[in-house]
Order: C-alpha cells, then structure tokens, then sequence
C-alpha cells in the first residue's frame, strides 16, 4: 500500500541514487512513486524536469557528492536516507542549513563488518586465499601446501574504536590478542591502550587494523609514515574508506618491497601491547602443551640474536596426528605420527583491503 501526501492525494515521489538490492527496491516501489535516477540516460536532465516533486531520498550511492548543487535540484527536499552506516558523501551542514534530515543505519551491519575484518585477518595470516587456489588448480598433487603462520604472539591495533570496531575487539580478544587502539578522544570506559597518533599505534602492534569513518578528516590517514612505523612484517586491514589509506601503486609497491626486507632486517618493536597478553589466564590444550614444550627445547637449541626478550618467539608449529589438531598449518594435519616443527625464520606478513 503506498504512502500518500494527504495535500494531493497521489503517492510520495522519492528518489533513488543507485541501484540497491531488489528486496529494498521492491519495498519503496510497493511504498512510493519511486524515482530510479540510475536507468536516467541523463541524469541531470532528469532532476531537471522531476527534481521539484521530490521529496526524499533513499540510499545515497551511485551519485557521488550530495550537497549544494545536488541539494538545488530538489527544492522541496526533506530526508535523505542513507543506506549503510557512513555517510560522508552527504554534506551534512548544507543538509542541515536547509532544514533537510539525514539519516543513517548504524548497528544494522556492525557483527557483519566486524566478522569480515577477522576473516581477512585470518585470511592474510594463514594464507587461506593461497591455500585454496593450492587446491583449485591441482598444485595439491605435486606437493603439500607450505605450513602457514599463526596468530600467536600478535598484537592488534585499531583505528576507530567506534560500534564496530568495538565489536572486532571482542572478537580479537576472543583469540587471546592483547589490543589497543587509537581515535580522536581516549575512551574512560575501555580498557585497552590509548594512542594519541596512528603512528605510535602502529610502531607498538603487529596488525593494524582501520575503521574510521571516511571524510576529509581521515584522508590518507593511514599513510607512508604509518606503514614505515608498522614495519615489514606487519599486516594492515581495512574495512573502512578506501580514502582512509593512501594506496597509489607507487605505496603498494614500496609496502611490498619493505615486506620482503623483514627477514633481512628484523624488528625489535617495544613490547607494550603484548605484555598485556602474558597476564591473561588460559588453559593450554594437548597440542599448545606440546608447542610449549618444543619451544623450550628449541630455545636451548637454537638461541636467537634478539632472544625471546625482545618480545620475537620464534614460532612453533605442531601437527598432530590427523588434521584437527592445534597448530596445523592451512596445509592441513600429519598423517599417522606427530611431529613438531620449529621454525627459527621471521613471521609471514600481508596486506588485506576491503571498502566497506
């Protein structure tokens, strides 16, 4: 049943940006006298002659900026409507200047976020993307896959503690990963480590992981400086903006070159993050038992220059015997017989990007 104007009597005109999933598309066609602005072969020409019966906007993509000019093409607008949480492609303050209502959807996709920043997380770690084309393209018949790194002895820092990242907090510590984080204000009510620059935040974690709202406040936030401060062998995710980092393929290139320089120079970051880790209280199953045992021994072994004080374990893998044990590499579990690998090489690092 559509919603009417009770001055005309006809079905509210409401404008739509871009083309957004059918079930939506559907609902404000049942609601209104939908508007597709995307199938317009000339767009402007279509705000031209439609633009002063519209009254609101639903969903914002496809359009680019929406402000002034946007803004006059549609005189009697009242609401703009967002669809998903950011909204900095909406200038607000024109909005708001003209009496115009802007509207956003937060926490409707916060655990969905959240659980996408941890599957990339892992993806980069485990080399889970690596591991599966390993077995798309029949490379599993020549040879195994190679054992992936771990997330152990990591530390997480992120940019934008905010609904979701909050949410990936949880979920990090879940892991048992120490966290800090950084963002305009320091946050009384957490418990994590503050950082007043994503520089320092950087310089002191293993991971970085970004989101922040988009905008011109955070533009290149995320720049040569900090990927130099978060080192070779660190891991950045984003889920926020692309805008959030600067990543002309002159940066990439650099970041990836820095990266295959991390076994040649390795890192002796401060251990401020992790010793937050070393106080938190777990019960080792069978095989970190086992793990911790090979790395005693392997300590005695084969002492490292840095030693285990500068806060570099080296990195120990177990397989157990089949392939659910703990320890196992993406390439999967040994077969009849245990076996303990202790790897004295630096840890795998990776870059995962996504714009949310």
């Amino acid at each position: 049943m559509s919603i009417q104007d009770p001055k005309t009597g006809k079905p509210i005109d409401v404008l739509m940006t871009g083309k957004s999933l059918p079930i939506v598309r559907d609902g404000l066609t049942a609601a209104f006298n939908l508007h597709k602005l995307w199938e317009a072969p000339d767009a402007a020409a279509y705000l031209r002659e439609h633009g002063k019966s519209i009254r609101g906007v639903a969903g914002t993509g496809g359009h680019g900026a929406i402000g002034a000019a946007f803004f006059d093409a549609l005189p009697n607008l009242e609401l703009v409507a967002n669809f998903g949480v950011g909204y900095d492609n909406v200038d607000v303050a024109e909005a708001k200047k003209r009496g115009i209502v802007v509207t956003n959807t937060p926490d409707v996709l916060t655990d969905e976020v959240a659980d996408l920043a941890l599957g990339l997380l892992l993806a980069t770690v485990r080399d889970i993307v690596k591991a599966e084309a390993h077995l798309r393209n029949g490379s599993w018949a020549k040879g195994p896959f190679p054992l992936s790194a771990t997330l152990r002895g990591r530390s997480v820092g992120i940019i934008g503690l905010g609904r979701i990242g909050k949410a990936i907090a949880a979920r990090c510590a879940a892991f048992g990963l120490p966290i800090a984080y950084h963002g305009r204000n320091r946050q009384p009510d957490v418990d994590y480590d503050y950082y007043d620059s994503p520089v320092g935040l950087a310089r002191d974690v293993d991971i970085l992981i970004c989101v922040t709202p988009g905008g011109a406040g955070t533009n290149q936030m995320v720049n040569a400086e900090v990927l130099d401060a978060l080192g070779p062998d660190g891991i950045l995710i984003n889920v926020s903006r692309g805008s959030v980092v600067d990543e002309p393929l002159r940066l990439r290139a650099a970041f990836l070159a820095r990266r295959a320089q991390a076994q040649a120079h390795p890192r002796r970051r401060p251990r401020r993050v992790r010793e937050r880790a070393q106080h938190q209280a777990r019960i080792p199953g069978p095989g970190q038992r086992r793990a911790a045992a090979a790395y005693r021994l392997g300590l005695s072994a084969h002492p490292r220059r840095d030693g285990p004080a500068r806060g570099r374990q080296p990195e120990v893998v177990v397989l157990g015997q089949g392939s659910g044990d703990a320890g196992a590499g993406a390439g999967g579990g040994g077969g009849g017989q245990e076996a303990v690998m202790f790897r004295r090489g630096g840890r795998r690092s990776g870059l995962g990007l996504a714009a949310a």
